[in-house]
C-alpha cells in the first residue's frame, strides 16, 4: 500500500486518503465551521484519493482587515514544507551532475564552521552540525530586513557549531538556506527560475510560487494568530527564509506535488528512496510539520489537534 502522507500546517492541511469511503463529508465540514464558529481555525483543507481531488473547503478569511474570505484557491506560507521542494530541487541537480550527495559545503562557503567536513546529504538530513541562524537570540530583531546572501552566510559563520557533522541530527534551517544558494551557484540562476523550470512548469502549478513572486491568482493570504482576534503576524523576509520555508501554495497543488514526488515523476526511484530513508531520526523529507503513515488517520482527529 503506497504510504499516505500527511500535511499539516495551522492555515492550511492537504491530505492524501487511501479510502475515499472514509471522509465523511458532512461531518467534516461540520467541524470545520465550528472551528471556524469558535475562533479556532481559519484556512483551507484539500482531501485527495490517488491524486484526485475529493474534498476541498476554505473558511475564514484571507484578509481580515478587507473581510475577505478564503477560497480553496488562496495561497499560503507553507513554511518548512518548502524544505520538500528544495530537497527535491537538490536532487534533480545531483542526477543532473550538477551536484554529489558527497559534496563538501567548503566548495562553496569555507567560512562555515566545519565546511570541510560537512556535505551535502548531511546538509539534507540535519545532521551537518549547523547551527540554525534562526535560533539566533537577535534573530527576531532582524528576520523582516531585506538581507544579502554574504550578509546571512557571515550570520551563519558567526555561530558554534551544534555537534560534530555526522554524529547527530538537529534540525536547521540554515541547512536549507545554505541548500538554496547552492542551487543558485551550480545553476547560475536564482532559486525562482530553477523552481519555475523545475517543478513549476512540469506539473503546471498555477498557485505555487516563491514569496514576493508574482501572485497570479491575486488570492493570498497573511499570516495570523488568535489574540482575543485574528492579529496579522509580522512576516519574515522571504530573502531570510529561503528554500527552507519562502514558498507559497494551495492544498491542492501540495497534493499535485507530492503525488508526482511520491510516485516517482519528480526524481528517480533511488534518489527517492535516499529522500526517505531515515538516519539519526531524520529523513530529507521530514520536517516538524509533516508526519509520514502507513495507515489513514482519522481526519476529524487530526483537525481537531491544530
Amino acid at each position: 500500500m503506497k504510504k499516505s502522507i500527511f500535511l499539516i500546517i495551522l492555515t492550511l492541511m492537504s491530505l492524501t486518503v487511501v479510502n475515499s469511503q472514509q471522509l465523511k463529508r458532512e461531518k467534516l465540514d461540520s467541524l470545520l465551521f465550528s472551528l471556524e464558529e469558535n475562533q479556532n481555525f481559519m484556512g483551507s483543507v484539500s482531501v485527495a484519493n490517488n491524486g484526485e481531488i475529493i474534498y476541498s473547503r476554505a473558511v475564514g478569511l484571507e484578509d481580515v482587515e478587507r473581510n475577505k474570505n478564503a477560497s480553496p484557491n488562496t495561497t499560503y506560507k507553507v513554511g518548512s514544507i518548502s524544505k520538500m521542494f528544495t530537497a527535491t530541487l537538490i536532487l534533480k541537480a545531483v542526477e543532473a551532475g550538477k551536484l554529489s550527495l558527497d559534496t563538501k559545503l567548503a566548495e562553496f562557503f569555507p567560512s562555515i564552521p566545519n565546511s570541510t567536513l560537512i556535505n551535502i546529504e548531511q546538509m539534507l538530513g540535519h545532521r551537518s552540525g549547523i547551527f540554525s541562524v534562526t535560533s539566533q537570540r537577535d534573530y527576531s530583531e532582524w528576520k523582516e530586513s531585506e538581507i544579502s546572501k554574504a550578509e546571512m552566510i557571515s550570520k551563519t559563520s558567526k555561530s558554534k557549531p551544534a555537534f560534530e557533522p555526522g554524529t547527530n541530527a538537529k534540525y536547521s534551517n540554515s541547512n536549507y538556506i545554505l541548500l538554496s544558494y547552492i542551487l543558485e551557484e551550480v545553476y547560475n540562476k536564482s532559486y525562482e527560475e530553477i523552481f519555475e523550470k523545475e517543478i513549476i512548469k512540469p506539473l503546471r502549478l498555477k498557485n505555487t510560487y516563491v514569496d514576493g513572486s508574482f501572485n497570479q491568482n491575486g488570492q493570498e493570504s497573511h499570516s495570523y494568530r488568535f489574540l482575543g482576534d485574528w492579529q496579522k503576524v509580522a512576516p519574515t523576509n522571504p530573502r531570510v527564509s529561503m528554500g527552507a520555508g519562502f514558498i507559497k501554495s494551495t492544498p491542492t497543488e501540495l497534493i499535485r506535488f507530492q503525488e508526482a514526488l511520491f510516485d516517482g515523476k519528480m526524481i528517480r526511484n533511488e534518489s527517492l528512496a535516499k529522500m526517505m530513508s531515515f538516519e539519526k531520526g531524520w529523513a530529507m523529507v521530514c520536517s516538524n510539520l509533516i508526519i509520514v503513515a502507513e495507515k489513514v488517520m482519522d481526519i476529524q482527529e487530526i483537525l481537531m489537534g491544530l
